[in-house]
Protein backbone atom coordinates (compact mmCIF):
# COMPACT_ATOMS: atom_id res chain seq x y z
CA UNK A 1 0.00 0.00 0.00
CA UNK A 2 1.46 3.66 -0.93
CA UNK A 3 0.89 6.29 1.68
CA UNK A 4 1.13 9.96 0.76
CA UNK A 5 4.55 11.15 1.86
CA UNK A 6 3.51 14.08 2.90
CA UNK A 7 0.86 13.15 6.10
CA UNK A 8 3.20 10.33 6.43
CA UNK A 9 6.11 12.93 6.93
CA UNK A 10 3.57 15.24 8.91
CA UNK A 11 2.95 12.57 11.70
CA UNK A 12 6.60 11.67 11.85
CA UNK A 13 6.83 15.75 12.68
CA UNK A 14 3.66 15.03 15.25
CA UNK A 15 5.29 12.32 16.82
CA UNK A 16 8.51 13.90 17.24
CA UNK A 17 6.78 17.04 18.78
CA UNK A 18 4.85 15.01 21.00
CA UNK A 19 7.65 13.30 22.66
CA UNK A 20 9.34 16.31 23.34
CA UNK A 21 6.83 18.31 24.63
CA UNK A 22 6.00 15.39 26.97
CA UNK A 23 8.88 13.17 27.48
CA UNK A 24 6.71 11.74 30.52
CA UNK A 25 3.44 10.97 29.35
CA UNK A 26 2.13 7.44 28.10
CA UNK A 27 1.55 8.89 24.98
CA UNK A 28 5.16 9.71 24.42
CA UNK A 29 6.20 5.91 24.95
CA UNK A 30 3.55 5.27 22.42
CA UNK A 31 4.68 7.94 19.65
CA UNK A 32 8.07 5.82 19.51
CA UNK A 33 6.63 2.99 18.30
CA UNK A 34 4.66 5.24 15.67
CA UNK A 35 7.62 7.02 14.62
CA UNK A 36 9.21 3.55 13.77
CA UNK A 37 6.02 2.50 11.68
CA UNK A 38 6.07 6.50 9.89
CA UNK A 39 9.44 5.49 9.44
CA UNK A 40 8.56 1.83 7.94
CA UNK A 41 6.40 3.56 5.49
CA UNK A 42 8.60 6.14 3.86
CA UNK A 43 11.70 3.63 3.21
CA UNK A 44 8.67 1.37 1.64
CA UNK A 45 7.58 4.18 -0.39
CA UNK A 46 11.09 5.10 -1.66
CA UNK A 47 11.52 1.10 -2.14
CA UNK A 48 7.99 1.49 -4.65
CA UNK A 49 9.81 4.07 -6.54
CA UNK A 50 12.74 2.34 -7.09
CA UNK A 51 11.35 -0.53 -8.12
CA UNK A 52 9.06 1.35 -10.50
CA UNK A 53 12.02 2.72 -12.07
CA UNK A 54 13.53 -0.29 -12.54
CA UNK A 55 10.77 -2.05 -14.17
CA UNK A 56 10.94 1.32 -16.18
CA UNK A 57 14.30 0.08 -17.31
CA UNK A 58 15.89 3.30 -15.68
CA UNK A 59 18.30 2.01 -13.68
CA UNK A 60 19.74 5.45 -12.97
CA UNK A 61 16.97 6.57 -10.90
CA UNK A 62 15.96 3.45 -9.53
CA UNK A 63 19.87 3.13 -7.77
CA UNK A 64 19.83 6.65 -6.49
CA UNK A 65 16.46 5.69 -4.75
CA UNK A 66 17.70 2.68 -3.58
CA UNK A 67 20.95 4.28 -2.17
CA UNK A 68 18.71 7.09 -0.75
CA UNK A 69 16.89 4.59 1.41
CA UNK A 70 19.92 2.49 2.50
CA UNK A 71 21.90 5.98 3.65
CA UNK A 72 19.03 7.37 5.25
CA UNK A 73 17.11 4.32 6.83
CA UNK A 74 19.43 2.52 8.53
CA UNK A 75 17.32 1.85 11.05
CA UNK A 76 14.37 0.11 8.92
CA UNK A 77 16.90 -2.84 8.25
CA UNK A 78 14.15 -4.90 6.66
CA UNK A 79 13.83 -2.50 3.86
CA UNK A 80 17.43 -1.11 3.72
CA UNK A 81 19.12 -4.63 3.23
CA UNK A 82 16.69 -5.03 0.06
CA UNK A 83 17.39 -2.01 -1.36
CA UNK A 84 21.07 -2.42 -1.00
CA UNK A 85 20.79 -5.56 -3.01
CA UNK A 86 18.80 -3.88 -5.77
CA UNK A 87 21.20 -0.63 -5.47
CA UNK A 88 23.59 -3.26 -6.24
CA UNK A 89 21.86 -4.36 -9.47
CA UNK A 90 20.60 -1.43 -10.69
CA UNK A 91 24.11 0.27 -10.46
CA UNK A 92 25.61 -2.68 -12.62
CA UNK A 93 22.64 -2.18 -15.33
CA UNK A 94 22.82 1.54 -15.37
CA UNK A 95 26.24 1.34 -16.18
CA UNK A 96 25.85 -1.25 -18.72
CA UNK A 97 23.07 1.15 -20.05
CA UNK A 98 25.83 4.04 -20.10
CA UNK A 99 28.51 1.76 -21.83
CA UNK A 100 26.26 1.06 -24.88
CA UNK A 101 25.26 4.50 -25.14
CA UNK A 102 28.72 5.50 -25.25
CA UNK A 103 29.57 2.42 -27.78
CA UNK A 104 26.96 3.40 -29.86
CA UNK A 105 27.97 6.99 -30.19
CA UNK A 106 31.61 5.91 -30.61
CA UNK A 107 30.98 3.38 -33.21
CA UNK A 108 27.62 3.77 -34.30
CA UNK A 109 24.60 1.17 -35.02
CA UNK A 110 22.95 -1.06 -36.48
CA UNK A 111 19.59 1.30 -35.77
CA UNK A 112 20.83 4.42 -37.88
CA UNK A 113 20.61 2.29 -41.15
CA UNK A 114 16.52 2.51 -40.51
CA UNK A 115 16.66 6.38 -39.44
CA UNK A 116 15.16 7.04 -43.05
CA UNK A 117 12.33 5.02 -42.86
Amino acid sequence: MIWPTTSTQEALEFFGRLRETYPNSEYAQKSVEEMKNCRRLLAEHELYLGDVFWNMNNYGPAWRRYTYIVDNFPDVPEVSAHAKEKALSAYYRYREQQSQKAREQIQGSWKRWFDWL
